[in-house]
């Protein structure tokens, strides 16, 4: 974690037994989000509800509706702003600076889900990363920290690419 030039590092982490360090303490940071992060079945009869409530335009399948040109993909690029990137390691402002190849990279990897291709693994692939949230303002000039789990923040770090072709689809979706 990084506000002005200052870095952050988690040191431990709080728990009845003290501070733990090391594995234990990232077994006592899983045990306390696993339930946040594990995915459960979902109701698709209340999804079909909401469809039908909410989003009675949208398409039923990603084949019934206009595929983003790379016009749209240079609009999505325009209008983002930097996040932390998945395992590509690419910022949007990476991928903003080469605004003709990276709409056409987007553009056809779009083409090739619609086509049924699949992608790699690393495609939705994402790290969790527990960043430590400040408490006090003495924080900011600490280099270590110790903190209880439900003290960090959690940041899903996912595929530039896979965010920027997402990104594209929903705003023709939302159309």
């Amino acid at each position: 974690w990084s506000t002005f030039r200052r870095h952050t590092s988690l040191a431990g982490i709080c728990s009845p037994a003290g501070v733990l360090t090391g594995p234990a303490m990232l077994h006592a940071i899983r045990d306390h989000w696993e339930t946040t992060f594990t995915g459960t079945a979902p109701n698709t009869e209340a999804i079909d509800a909401f469809l039908e409530a909410h989003c009675p335009s949208i398409p039923h399948t990603f084949h019934d509706c206009h595929a983003p040109s790379a016009a749209n993909m240079r609009f999505t690029l325009a209008h983002v702003s930097d996040s932390a990137p998945g395992m590509d390691g690419l910022p949007y402002s990476a991928w903003r600076a080469l605004p003709t190849a990276s709409s056409e990279t987007a553009l056809a990897s779009l083409h090739w889900l619609r086509q049924g291709g699949r992608m790699d693994y690393h495609w939705n692939a994402t790290i969790l990363a527990f960043i430590p949230k400040p408490i006090t303002d003495e924080d900011a000039d600490t280099h270590s920290v110790v903190r209880a789990p439900s003290q960090l923040r959690p940041l899903g770090l996912k595929c530039t690419l896979n965010k920027i072709v997402c990104r594209s689809s929903a705003h023709i979706f939302s159309k």
